[in-house]
């Protein structure tokens, strides 16, 4: 099985399936050109899981947010602010949050390109995919969160 690395790639997940280092399972290797580097995870089943737990914690700390089922689909979990929703998780490691255009456009901000949600939604809209695949990720996604409430808010006044 081969794979290519681009300079043009800033990062590139590349799943294996077999036994690699000793341990049999499922691996993602990561290739950052940036630093020029591969790192190796082994793909613990529960691994995205507990990240996608530990921003839940870190959300809720956030005054005025509520995590929680939206019903009727209790699959879906929903970020709320003060009642009105500003993000929900697509899987264990996504997060579609509701921003505005011009902030979209002002930060160059664009979908995950290795999303799981909403594939045919272009990018420049209010809505925008971000996806988390390690713990340094969720500071970032509290951050996006932060910025959807901060839209609200000025939505509001």
């Amino acid at each position: 099985m081969g794979s290519r690395f681009t300079d043009e790639i800033p990062w590139l997940w590349v799943f294996l399936c077999g036994d690699l280092m000793g341990i049999g399972g499922l691996y993602l290797l990561y290739s950052d050109p940036k630093i020029q580097g591969v790192t190796i995870f082994h793909a613990d089943k529960g691994f995205m899981m507990k990240l996608r737990k530990k921003l839940i914690a870190k959300l809720r700390e956030i005054p005025d947010v509520d995590v929680h089922l939206w019903k009727p689909d209790y699959h879906l979990v929903v970020i709320d602010y003060k009642g009105r929703e500003i993000a929900h998780f697509h899987g264990n490691n996504e997060l579609d949050v509701r921003l505005s255009k011009d902030i979209v456009k002002r930060d160059e901000l664009t979908h995950a390109v290795d999303r799981v949600g909403h594939l045919s939604r272009k990018n420049g809209g209010r809505w925008l995919i971000v996806r988390f695949t390690r713990e340094p990720h969720l500071e970032k996604m509290v951050r996006f969160v932060e910025m959807a409430i901060e839209v609200r808010v000025c939505e509001s006044a």
